[in-house]
């Protein structure tokens, strides 16, 4: 197998400029509405994960897939890419610089590296399971904060975008006000990063996909953050993901009870 964080950056780089690129001419980009009129997908989200499939598949044929856009595709070892061409495709449809390519790598059910790159602000976040995480070639790690008083933490609203039942409004209105701030990026993977690199103290999040959180949760855990689901467990899309700092991760986790 060849050098995987090298091929994954290498990619989610070279996919990046194709997502800038195409947007110079946004006129030219075609929208859709997926399950819902708020849930968007792009010409340029397909475009882009059809790229990072035919790269990666003619480097590591092996491999399986696991693509927001184009579904599962079985390869003949344990081993999958999880693939968010484009994190934020809200943010990327409106001009804002906050989205992202996120190619994540599952040993199994484990996740084992991933690389995370946001083009427009030229930041590429990487790790791989034993060797630390880094943002542009340089270490990261989560934030000693150790009270919510003192955390600025980060959210999103997947749950009403996909119009559940159970939303995380009330759980907004519970913690932030307990919070010094609160931040909302618009891309899961970028927050997990944000997290990661000390930027943020915690983030939390419901009815996430497998895409949104592979690649981020190598580079958290390799940072020293604390990655789970509300109850400490590794049930991340069916209850709902915190990722903290280890001295925030206990107070979030119990105010989402």
């Amino acid at each position: 197998m060849k050098e995987i964080i090298p091929l994954i950056c290498e990619t989610a780089k070279a996919a990046g400029k194709i997502a800038l690129e195409r947007r110079k001419n946004f006129e030219n980009v075609r929208i859709f509405s997926k399950e819902t009129p708020a849930d968007l997908v792009t010409d340029v989200d397909r475009e882009v994960e059809r790229f990072i499939i035919d790269r990666l598949k003619q480097a590591t044929p092996e491999f399986g897939f696991i693509g927001e856009e184009s579904g599962v595709t079985d390869g003949t070892s344990e081993w999958a890419y999880c693939i968010d061409p484009i994190d934020g495709t809200t943010s990327y449809v409106h001009g804002s610089p906050v989205f992202s390519v996120s190619i994540g790598v599952l040993r199994g059910s484990e996740f084992y590296a991933g690389a995370v790159f946001a083009p427009q602000l030229n930041e590429l976040y990487y790790a791989e399971k034993g060797k630390g995480a880094f943002l542009n070639g340089v270490p990261i790690h989560a934030s000693t904060c150790q009270t919510l008083g003192e955390a600025l933490c980060s959210t999103g609203f997947a749950c009403i975008r996909a119009r559940k039942e159970k939303n995380n409004l009330e759980y907004f209105a519970k913690i932030v006000p307990q919070l010094q701030e609160i931040r909302r990026t618009g891309s899961a993977a970028f927050d997990i990063c944000q997290v990661a690199a000390g930027r943020f103290d915690g983030y939390w999040e419901f009815y996430l996909h497998q895409y949104d959180i592979a690649a981020g949760a190598v580079i958290a855990m390799e940072a020293g953050a604390l990655f789970t689901d509300i109850d400490g467990g590794k049930e991340y899309l069916e209850k709902g993901l915190v990722c903290a700092a280890p001295g925030v991760h206990p107070l979030l986790c119990h105010e989402l009870h």
